[in-house]
């Protein structure tokens, strides 16, 4: 073996070793680094929104929508052109509402929903935006329901399905969200889980056919306009 081989290799160990050297100690300088780097806050990546589930009511004048109040989300109505003046018209202090909200066509009642201990039962209530007066439109709990459709023609209804009468089946109900009367609409014996889109399920005697409204002559809610299939 030469002098010049061994001093290539001199070179080549050296040069080797002083490149793993400040590698290791940029390791350590970037461990360090982080070491010293604030974890970013659980709460903060996984929190609620400040403001969610956002709905501009039908004349365009007020906004609906859920904020925490001490951690639960609440109902909120607010201004559309002055937020900073929204204030809370539930106050719900053992669970979050649910994560829906209906305005009325009305532009005066919201509908929301609670359920009970997490059981995923959810009741069907309205609130009254001027006076705060709050009204449970379905039956609870151990009752599910949803909102099966709103109408401009009916401004004061809903059409609410729920399962009260055979937990397997949820029927049909017209509601006025201003009284809480609510009559029967369709009976559905034939369709698990949600009302049927059609009328092959069974309709109870004497009541209109459902799901689209049928203009009143007048655009109101009156007793004799129906709400209609598409």
């Amino acid at each position: 073996m030469n002098r010049q081989d061994l001093t290539r290799r001199e070179l080549l160990l050296t040069a080797a070793t002083g490149a793993g050297m400040l590698l290791g100690h940029g390791a350590i300088r970037r461990a360090q680094a982080a070491d010293s780097t604030p974890l970013i806050p659980r709460k903060l990546l996984f929190a609620g929104a400040d403001r969610s589930t956002v709905r501009i009511s039908p004349d365009g004048r007020r906004i609906a929508f859920m904020a925490p109040i001490d951690g639960v989300l609440n109902l909120w109505v607010g201004e559309i052109d002055d937020l900073s003046k929204a204030r809370p018209l539930t106050r719900v202090a053992d669970r979050d509402l649910g994560p829906w909200i209906v305005w009325l066509y009305n532009n005066r009642h919201v509908a929301f929903f609670r359920d009970q201990g997490g059981d995923e039962n959810w009741q069907a209530h309205r609130v009254d935006v001027d006076t705060g007066d709050i009204l449970a439109l379905t039956p609870g709990p151990g009752v599910k329901s949803y909102i099966q459709q709103t109408s401009r023609h009916f401004p004061d209804e809903l059409l609410i399905a729920h399962n009260q009468r055979d937990p397997r089946f949820s029927d049909i109900f017209r509601v006025n969200v201003a009284t809480g009367a609510s009559t029967l609409l369709l009976a559905n014996d034939r369709f698990p889980g949600s009302a049927p889109a059609s009328a092959s399920a069974r309709p109870m005697p004497a009541t209109p056919s459902i799901c689209s409204a049928a203009p009143a002559a007048t655009g109101s809610s009156s007793p004799g306009s129906t709400w209609r299939m598409p």
